[in-house]
């Protein structure tokens, strides 16, 4: 692999691998700035399901994302020259299924906040 298609797949991996408010700017769903300041004002039972909505999308929108990337490594086949861009597409759909997982993680804690829990 050339250093710079080593130094794109890296950069584009990080990018994937951002915590979330980066990740949610990225895709234009929620900024970091109205998640924050709903996270910080999250008092009421109300609140944190609304908060728990939101990550429940931002979870489903990366499940989204990551068939996305997957469809993209089928179609790039098993062929050896497109092997490493396969892999790319492998690897960001492992990230987005990370990803989906801490945002229903993160519903999950809210839900029970709401509950009293």
């Amino acid at each position: 692999m050339g250093k710079i298609t080593r130094s794109l797949a890296l950069g584009l991996a990080l990018a994937f691998a951002l915590p979330w408010p980066a990740v949610a700017d990225m895709h234009g769903e929620h900024s970091a700035g109205t998640m924050g300041d709903s996270i910080a004002a999250a008092d009421t039972p109300e609140e944190n399901l609304e908060l728990a909505a939101k990550y429940r999308e931002m979870a489903a929108n990366a499940r989204d994302r990551a068939a996305g990337h997957r469809e993209m490594a089928e179609r790039y086949g098993k062929e050896t020259k497109k092997g490493q861009m396969r892999r790319h597409c492998d690897r960001l759909a492992e990230l987005n299924d990370d990803l989906a997982v801490e945002f229903e993680a993160l519903a999950k804690a809210h839900e029970q906040e709401a509950r009293g829990e």
